[in-house]
């Protein structure tokens, strides 16, 4: 699908997780306008979930309860910029894919509780000990665990969004279970001025060539867009050549729902140049080639080495993933990773070791 500006959908919501990922609130900023102008709003609001969960449910857990979904340019801005100055912290992402549990300590809350097992969940959640809860939670299953985790409208939430699957019921719980976890943190980032003059340029430059003003960055594509996943023998440049086929032609899949000749929608969407004219340098900043060698599948390995390169609350000291994980989206992260050893479910004393 393409987007008013014609850049492509998937590759515009990489780019947004590219920028909240490196902090780039200007970026950021013009990757979401690009998907309002688009009234992507779904997509949009389903790009900053995914961002939040991966790049920031530790370190801002309040996020996901503070946000309001729908068509309010202001709020989903506000919501970005938020992203973006948050620490980052990738616990999910090593939680979900073998995060070696902890040993817990004696001090957990007064709840009754059926088991050892049950005892060391509750131990966990107080002591805010993610790995080992998520540990728990696991062997108890997810209807058993449910009761010792507090009420949470994630699961309603990423629904919402489309976030929706096998994949993605794995990550809700895993997040839910991690809130659990987090301290609490209150946040209020307000939307800087700079950030809301540059919007103001954009606004008024809309449906004109010179607002394609950033490109999209090849190393954010892979395992997540079409061209992610596309060798680089093969190309999107003819696409950005061929907008008449697309819109009149019926190809679909784009932005304009527009009946009429080709002159009159070329002058109403491009009055200052058609993309068939556009540069070649102009053209690459929405289409290119793809970012794959010859023969080489995507996989979750190279996707965390590339994606996941911050710290992580909840694993700590945890930098590298199992190898020979498959995907292609940073749900299929919840199809599992390592299997470990059960820990020790007596909690233990702390003890101070002097040598």
């Amino acid at each position: 699908m393409i987007t008013k500006h014609y850049y492509r959908v998937d590759e515009v919501q990489a780019a947004l997780l590219y920028a909240i990922h490196k902090g780039r609130a200007v970026e950021a900023a013009f990757w979401c306008e690009e998907l309002i102008v688009t009234e992507l709003w779904t997509q949009a609001w389903a790009t900053l979930t995914q961002a939040w969960l991966f790049f920031a449910l530790a370190t801002d857990p309040t996020w996901i309860t503070d946000r309001m979904c729908g068509d309010d340019a202001g709020q989903l801005h506000e919501a970005c910029y938020r992203l973006c100055v948050a620490k980052k912290d990738n616990s999910l992402w090593y939680v979900l894919l073998g995060a070696r549990p902890d040993t817990i300590t004696r001090r957990m809350p007064s709840v009754p509780c059926d088991s050892p097992l049950d005892q060391y969940l509750c131990a966990a959640i107080c002591q805010g000990k993610g790995s080992s809860a998520w540990w728990a939670a696991e062997q108890m299953g997810f209807a058993a665990a449910d009761p010792r985790l507090p009420a949470c409208s994630l699961s309603p939430l990423m629904k919402s969004v489309g976030l929706v699957g096998p994949p993605w019921d794995r990550v809700c719980f895993c997040a839910t279970v991690l809130l659990a976890c987090c301290a609490d943190n209150e946040w209020s980032e307000v939307l800087p001025a700079a950030v809301e003059r540059e919007q103001a340029k954009w606004r008024a430059m809309k449906g004109v060539r010179a607002r394609r003003l950033y490109a999209v960055y090849p190393e954010c594509l892979y395992g997540l867009t079409e061209r992610g996943c596309m060798s680089r023998e093969k190309s999107t440049v003819e696409e950005g050549r061929r907008i008449d086929d697309l819109v009149m032609g019926g190809g679909g899949g784009t932005f304009w729902n527009f009946q009429g000749d080709i002159d009159e929608f070329y002058a109403r969407f491009f009055p200052d140049d058609i993309p068939d004219e556009w540069s070649a340098a102009d053209v690459r900043k929405s289409h290119g080639p793809g970012v794959l060698r010859s023969g080489e599948e995507p996989t979750l390995t190279r996707l965390g080495r590339l994606w996941m390169t911050d710290e992580s609350v909840f694993a700590w000291g945890c930098y590298e993933i199992p190898s020979g994980l498959e995907g292609r989206e940073f749900g299929d992260a919840g199809r599992g990773g390592v299997e470990h050893e059960a820990p020790n479910l007596r909690p233990q004393h702390k003890q101070l070791t002097i040598v």
